[in-house]
């Protein structure tokens, strides 16, 4: 299990001397979460906090790279979401790199921090956004 692994690389940097360290988590990580994905990172999150180490946790919400997996094949004409409606405050993973960097270099206060884009979108605006892009 991913937890697991993760959870050990954490022991072992603080056996190793580390003094921060900054993961990479999810936006809705809680050890109880119904969702598998989410309770795997709040595990995770939480033995971090535990540990004492100095830590960072990003919790990036929908990366806009991920928009290509509602695409039924690379260069369909349209989108298939789960969601038609509600809005995403979509982040791009090259920001949240950025924001790792920064953390790792000690300018980031401890503790989460939630990444989302500056603006939300619904999934159909989504859409209309990338057929333009698409041509």
């Amino acid at each position: 299990r991913q937890d697991l692994q993760a959870i050990a690389a954490i022991t072992a940097a603080k056996q190793a001397g580390v003094s921060r360290i900054v993961r990479l988590s999810a936006m809705l990580a809680e050890p109880m979460q119904a969702d598998h994905f989410a309770a795997q990172h709040g595990r995770v999150d939480a033995e971090l906090v535990a540990s004492g180490l100095e830590h960072v946790i990003l919790r990036p919400g929908f990366f806009m790279q991920s928009i290509a997996l509602f695409l039924p094949k690379p260069d369909a004409p349209r989108l298939i979401a789960p969601v038609p409606t509600g809005r995403v405050a979509m982040v791009d993973a090259e920001d949240v790199a950025e924001a790792a960097i920064v953390a790792a270099a000690g300018s980031v206060a401890p503790g989460p921090h939630y990444l989302t884009g500056s603006e939300a979108f619904s999934f159909p605006e989504m859409a209309k956004a990338y057929g333009v892009v698409r041509g």
